[in-house]
């Protein structure tokens, strides 16, 4: 288990207008992000940040945007540990899935897929947007 990380990822149950408003914050005030849809209408948000922090860190800044954001933050929405650390290889291979072999410097390796942490409900990930 990591302690701290500059990666993370979050469930969220939203509605597509807090969907699309929640993503419009996060494009601006992370390094890195991307949202997608599981199969059972869960958002799911990778992103990376400039500095590690613990889980409870990132949890804690989220629920607050929210607030700000009026999208509601109840158990409905928040369910469970909905938030947890990534490496930064994770997180670059899913919000960055056109880098290729081709664009490694020579003499470099491809690292392999990585693999998210293993939920039920998240089986299938469907892009919403770039």
């Amino acid at each position: 288990m990591i302690g701290a990380s500059k990666a993370f990822r979050a469930r969220l149950k939203l509605t597509d207008e807090h969907t699309a408003r929640f993503q419009a914050w996060a494009s601006k005030n992370f390094a890195l992000s991307s949202m997608f849809r599981s199969n059972n209408n869960v958002v799911i948000l990778v992103a990376l940040t400039d500095r590690p922090r613990r889980a409870a860190s990132f949890a804690r800044t989220l629920r607050a945007v929210m607030q700000r954001l009026a999208i509601p933050t109840d158990a409905r929405t928040l369910q469970g540990h909905w938030v947890s650390l990534l490496t930064e290889a994770e997180v670059l291979a899913l919000c960055l899935p056109e880098l290729s072999t081709s664009a490694l410097p020579p003499g470099s390796q491809a690292a392999s897929p990585p693999v998210c942490p293993n939920n039920a409900d998240d089986e299938k990930v469907v892009i919403l947007s770039r």
